[in-house]
């Protein structure tokens, strides 16, 4: 009797953990699903205008680490903005939490190697909000420049990195290294520079630029 007990009793629970792990799927499927249906609209931002010092000091945290994860919106926050809050409340600014595993801390002290940044962007109102700055992906190398609670400031605090050059975007920067050269957005491989397009749309008179990452990091040495 035990026997035939412990049996039913061990396939309830397999069965409970059978429906567990096809409603998570369902529920990822169905979140992915629905961000893939939302009109997608440029984020309009107003960060305070900044020269890269004035950044470097300002900021809590200089992180230049790597992608480890950009993570979706979970169920739950996806059903309410399809649903609506109904607190008659104006909605908050979205952010996407971006997993950075930590490479140098150039700036402030973190006991985990891994940081999490909070992009702007993300789902509000039925649409798709884009960052201001780069979109990032797992596997992009960055550095950032982060508050107290892990925010930054738009695409003036995000500086992506590969083969040993920071892509940069603004042109007053230009002048403080000896190694930077202005691109255009055909003339990079790069594919963190995926957004260049929009970015240029939200600040024409901005260039987007590359400086060897050693000069970057060594005017950033002196300036915090």
């Amino acid at each position: 009797m035990k026997k035939i007990f412990s049996s039913n009793w061990s396939k309830a629970i397999l069965a409970l953990i059978v429906i567990l792990v096809i409603f998570g799927i369902g529920s990822c499927i169905f979140t992915k699903w629905y961000i893939g249906q939302l009109p997608v609209n440029p984020s309009t931002p107003d960060y305070p205008e900044m020269t890269l010092e004035e950044l470097a000091e300002r900021s809590e945290y200089i992180v230049y680490g790597k992608v480890q994860k950009v993570k979706d919106r979970d169920l739950p926050a996806v059903l309410r903005d399809l649903l609506g809050t109904g607190d008659g409340e104006e909605p908050s600014i979205p952010v996407t939490p971006v997993e950075i595993q930590v490479e140098q801390m150039l700036k402030g002290e973190r006991e985990s190697n891994r940081i999490i940044y909070y992009q702007d962007g993300g789902i509000r109102d039925g649409s798709m909000i884009l960052p201001s700055g780069f979109p990032l992906e797992k596997g992009d190398q960055i550095i950032v420049f982060l508050d107290e609670n892990g925010e930054g400031y738009g695409y003036r605090s995000e500086f992506p990195v590969d083969e040993g050059l920071v892509y940069g975007f603004e042109k007053d920067d230009l002048a403080l290294f000896s190694s930077a050269q202005v691109l255009s957005a055909g003339e990079s491989e790069t594919s963190v520079i995926r957004n260049f397009i929009s970015l240029k749309e939200i600040s024409p008179s901005s260039e987007l630029y590359t400086a060897d990452l050693d000069e970057f990091l060594e005017y950033l040495s002196l300036h915090i």
